[in-house]
């Protein structure tokens, strides 16, 4: 069932129950008294669904302000980030070729490229180059083995020095079921911006280093 077959006053009782849910494992974790059994995925479990509730309703009040004209830009202002992002996480395109909407990941697809971005680009800063390797996957692997990954990464250090810092991934929906990962890296001398992208079945099918400039989004990680 979508978000949009669910009425409002739905949506409230589910929120109500599961926060009073959530808010009672809350509490038991700073009981003295409670048993020393209490089972802590329970409250794991609880706030898990309740992380997937606020994002159905999230989803809906984006839904609702757009259909009242409300912008993109007021929107990524009002959830701490960029039109671009928020249209990215809630908006409907609609594919030119065939006239149907596009294919849009789930959130789950969003946060999982993420987490397998941030271990790659972990064994890249750490110069674990074999894990790397392998996190590459077949399809990028088989081009990249872990000497050219090496020598890509002297590369990048030869342009701006060496990695002081990253900045947040920020995961973007592609067509054809590709999500690209930029991660700002923050170099002795310059702003470079990694990219993974990673196609529907989750294997890595793209890898770059480029200048910030350069982002999807557009936007320079300063």
């Amino acid at each position: 069932m979508s978000t949009d077959d669910v009425t409002a006053e739905e949506l409230v009782k589910r929120l109500r129950k599961i926060s009073s849910l959530v808010a009672a494992e809350l509490t038991a974790t700073d009981d003295p008294d409670a048993p020393g059994g209490h089972d802590m995925t329970h409250s794991l479990a609880a706030v898990r669904s309740l992380q997937s509730l606020t994002d159905e309703i999230l989803a809906r009040l984006v839904t609702a302000a757009r259909g009242r004209g409300v912008t993109w830009q007021a929107i990524g202002d009002a959830l701490g980030t960029s039109r671009q992002a928020a249209f990215q996480r809630f908006g409907n395109p609609t594919d030119p070729r065939t006239g149907k909407p596009m294919y849009k990941p789930t959130d789950l697809e969003l946060r999982s490229a993420v987490e397998k971005a941030e271990t790659f680009l972990d064994a890249i800063a750490s110069h674990d180059w074999h894990r790397a390797h392998e996190l590459a996957g077949p399809r990028v692997g088989w081009q990249l083995d872990a000497d050219r990954l090496a020598d890509s990464w002297a590369q990048v250090i030869s342009l701006g020095g060496e990695l002081e810092r990253r900045g947040e991934p920020t995961p973007i929906a592609l067509a054809g079921g590709v999500i690209v990962v930029e991660e700002p890296l923050y170099m002795e001398a310059a702003d470079l911006v990694a990219r993974v992208s990673y196609n529907r079945e989750g294997e890595m099918v793209g890898l770059w280093f480029l200048p910030s400039g350069q982002a999807l989004g557009g936007e320079d990680p300063a």
